[in-house]
């Protein structure tokens, strides 16, 4: 069986899993798993994806989204949209899940200085026509834009 066929599928059944903080908590033991295959992947779009939808869920709760910034996921997931720059499908996920993982100050300030502000704008641009796409960045975008300290960082770019 193709290695990423069978991670991208794994990643989406852990996400059917993450159903409530409950359950996130149980999943997210396999953040660094998450996060691993993202690596090892990085050619992946499916795997890129699948796995970003997984941390789009289990960012929801604070315990598991404070897990996915401790474990690199944010360079994890703007990794997968550099690489991935046209598929809409990983910049969809990728979108979300930093929507999610930008749920307060301190993590809005910090994927700004991870450089999120300047991927979601490149995704705005790149997938100027997808509208579900365009959902979810604007999302993250709204979301860094809460946090006050970024916004003049967010109208410079």
């Amino acid at each position: 069986a193709d290695n990423a066929f069978v991670l991208s599928r794994s990643c989406e059944s852990l996400r059917y899993m993450a159903v409530d903080d409950e359950s996130r908590s149980a999943v997210g033991n396999s953040i660094p798993v998450i996060l691993r295959a993202m690596v090892l992947n990085e050619n992946s779009s499916e795997v890129q994806g699948y796995c970003s939808g997984t941390l789009v869920h289990l960012a929801a709760a604070p315990a598991t989204r404070s897990a996915i910034i401790e474990n690199d996921g944010v360079e994890a997931i703007l990794r997968g949209m550099r690489l991935h720059p046209g598929n809409s499908f990983v910049h969809l996920k990728a979108c979300a899940a930093l929507a999610n993982l930008a749920a307060t100050s301190r993590e809005q300030k910090l994927l700004m200085t991870k450089g999120t502000g300047q991927e979601v704008l490149q995704s705005l641009k790149t997938h100027l026509h997808d509208l579900s796409v365009l959902e979810y960045c604007l999302g993250a975008f709204h979301n860094l834009a809460t946090y006050s300290e970024n916004q003049a960082t967010l109208r410079s770019l």
